[in-house]
């Protein structure tokens, strides 16, 4: 009876252990089903994020390329001559515009972060303001006239080309922001295969020393995860790829467009110089009619004079008086022509100076008190009837080692900017003092006004290419630009101004004794 009892136990215990490891073993499915089942939840979560990311990268680059078809588009027409070939390019245009509207709408209807969400409100802000001035760009250019076609240029490269850089910009911000996201979720994503990786071999580990057949069922099941995983870490690597070759494509095409638009910048400044010189030429001619006309007119009296005494001369009729009063009239208009020709005279060489000077860019010394009243003589017929004086207080013998045409040119734009803004094109009563003198090796010149001056918004900006508060009247907006860049790129100096409204205004140029 004892021993049925010990065997009875024995073969209880042997029942337990059995149900021991029935029971393991459901647990280790159990535990492995669950931990896999929410590893795999977790990857196809973040399979679809980056998905979405993609897509928006996607959007965001062809976005991108239809903002700089259209400012390609937008050049194009603008240089275009043939109306027909004109309104056919702007249908496109319209039809960028379009396509633009409809993929940033699908771009908003996927999942944004804070950050896109705030570029969006800046790109929105922009929009209003490229779109209208482009299309009245187009609208003027097509007008045919050079006014037109002046105004659509100066939106174009003034709101236009920098709004469609700064909307560039932003597409770029958005794509770098995608693919950061998408970096930073392959890595969770390989951090995750890594970690199960350790976890699986611990749990192979166990669940082979508990049965073999469960190894088995649990190392076919890691397999077929791990599978899966290493196919969505090379379909994930080769998406990046693909978006990283996409973007180097776009930035290479961003910087041209740059490049388009740093040419076109540089042709406007030289048609600005050129005109600045078609202007002091009219202004020279204008200015040498007077004493030329003079000259004719004594000229034509004295040769009337000439052949009444002539005639009297040859009838025996000449009179002691009328001999007389003939050769104070000869003397008399002898004085008027010389003293005219040579005031033609040296408005034609003080202009030939300084043109030459401005075609020819040519280091040489000079008198700067004596080259400024050349450049001045020139420039006079431009204040000539206005309310304003131009007044120099130069040191003697003040010379300077420089390129000549750029010191031209300089004063040049500074008078024609102060007479046209702080003066009002010359209607206000006022005075230009130019001083200038020498210390420490340096020549310093002091350009002031006592006009209308400026405010500190518009201070601050003058210096800015295609600024200008005279928009509507002609301004283009280089004048002040230009003058910058030849103080502080050609002539290797340094310029300041200081401005209070209604007070006028004063630039400070420091200058080298010698390039």
């Amino acid at each position: 009876m004892l021993l049925k009892t010990n065997k009875y136990l024995k073969q209880l215990n042997i029942i337990h252990l059995v149900i021991l490891l029935i029971l393991i073993f459901l647990l280790v499915i159990i535990f492995n089903f669950f931990f896999y089942s929410k590893y795999l939840d977790l990857q196809s979560e973040t399979m679809k994020k980056i998905e979405n990311e993609s897509k928006k990268m996607q959007l965001n680059s062809e976005m991108m390329e239809l903002a700089r078809a259209r400012t390609r588009l937008t050049s194009k027409i603008i240089d275009l001559d043939d109306p027909f070939e004109q309104d056919e390019l702007n249908l496109q245009l319209e039809t960028y515009a379009g396509q633009f509207a409809k993929l940033r709408s699908e771009f908003l209807t996927l999942n944004l972060t804070e950050e896109e969400k705030q570029l969006l409100q800046n790109q929105q802000q922009i929009i209003p303001i490229i779109l209208p001035n482009q299309r009245k760009a187009v609208a003027l250019a097509m007008n045919e006239t050079p006014e037109g076609r002046k105004q659509a240029e100066t939106l174009l490269y003034e709101i236009v080309l920098p709004g469609q850089a700064k909307m560039i910009d932003i597409l770029g911000h958005l794509i770098a922001i995608e693919k950061e996201i998408i970096s930073s979720l392959s890595a969770t994503s390989q951090e995750s295969l890594n970690k199960l990786q350790r976890q699986s071999g611990i749990i192979i580990s166990i669940t082979f020393m508990v049965v073999i057949f469960i190894s088995l069922i649990v190392i076919l099941r890691i397999k077929s995860i791990q599978s899966k995983l290493l196919n969505h870490q090379k379909n994930l690597e080769k998406i990046v790829d693909t978006r990283t070759k996409d973007l180097r494509i776009s930035n290479i095409a961003l910087e041209e467009s740059l490049k388009e638009v740093k040419s076109a910048q540089s042709k406007l400044i030289e048609s600005e110089k050129m005109a600045a010189l078609g202007g002091l030429v009219s202004g020279v001619a204008h200015e040498i009619n007077t004493p030329l006309g003079v000259s004719i007119t004594a000229n034509s009296h004295l040769k009337t004079e000439n052949e009444q005494v002539s005639q009297l001369l040859k009838n025996n009729e000449l009179k002691k008086s009328k001999l007389t009063a003939f050769i104070d009239l000869v003397g008399q208009s002898v004085n008027i022509i010389e003293i005219n020709l040579s005031r033609s005279a040296e408005l034609i060489k003080n202009f030939k100076k300084v043109a030459v000077d401005q075609s020819v860019e040519d280091i040489r010394e000079i008198d700067l008190s004596a080259y400024a009243g050349e450049i001045l003589s020139s420039l006079k017929p431009k204040w000539k009837h206005s309310q304003v004086k131009v007044e120099t207080a130069l040191q003697e013998n003040l010379r300077i080692t420089t390129y000549p045409g750029a010191i031209a040119q300089l004063l040049t734009n500074l008078i024609t900017n102060a007479l046209q803004h702080a003066f009002d094109d010359g209607k206000i009563t006022g005075t230009i003092l130019i001083e200038g003198n020498r210390h420490d090796s340096k020549i310093f010149l002091t350009f002031s006004d006592d006009g209308k001056g400026m405010s500190q918004e518009v201070m601050n900006r003058i210096f800015d290419p295609f600024f200008t508060t005279k928009r509507g009247s002609g301004g283009t907006g280089l004048g002040m630009h230009i003058v910058y860049n030849l103080v502080t790129q050609k002539l290797h100096g340094n310029i300041s101004v200081e401005s209070t409204l209604t007070k006028g205004t004063q630039f400070i140029i420091e200058l080298p004794e010698a390039i």
